[in-house]
């Protein structure tokens, strides 16, 4: 059992991962999770079978959350055709008792091929829509919202220590 956040990566690394692949989206509420995959990981029936992240549709939920590797995280969204629609992004913690989701915080409605960061970190100044003076908790996860028309875009995470 780890016994802090960064257990699972060398020290002082950063991790990154693609949480959604770059993609037309209609219209709709989307939410990051976990789509297995049917491979097994191993060569024994008792190791989990292999995972990876997909889009779908709804609002998120503590069983989809992803694990925070850190306490810092950058998010990367990159639009690249708006196709006249826009896309707002909602990065949520997830209590894994309660079952509640709650905001950390939201993108402004991007509506022009460009790329977007949003930032949360403890010793970042908070800046309405881009950065959050918070942490990631332990479980956290994505609400996507695509509004007017599809949209084309991708979203990457850079988790920090």
């Amino acid at each position: 059992m780890p016994t802090n956040r960064q257990a699972d990566q060398m020290i002082g690394a950063d991790l990154y991962q693609a949480l959604v692949a770059s993609g037309s989206y209609a219209v709709g509420t989307y939410h990051v999770g976990l789509q297995p995959t049917g491979a097994q990981t191993g060569s024994t029936p008792f190791q989990t079978t292999q995972q990876a992240l997909v889009l779908k549709t709804g609002a998120p939920t503590p069983a989809d959350g992803l694990n925070s590797a850190g306490k810092y995280l950058d998010l990367i969204i990159d639009v690249t055709v708006p196709n006249g629609g826009t896309v707002t992004v909602t990065i949520v913690g997830a209590d894994p008792v309660s079952g509640k989701v709650f905001n950390i915080l939201v993108s402004t409605a991007l509506a022009v091929a460009a790329t977007t960061v949003l930032r949360v970190g403890p010793t970042y100044t908070a800046a309405a829509n881009l950065i959050a003076n918070d942490i990631i908790p332990l479980n956290w996860g994505l609400q996507v919202v695509v509004t007017t028309a599809a949209v084309t875009f991708s979203i990457g995470a850079q988790q920090m220590p």
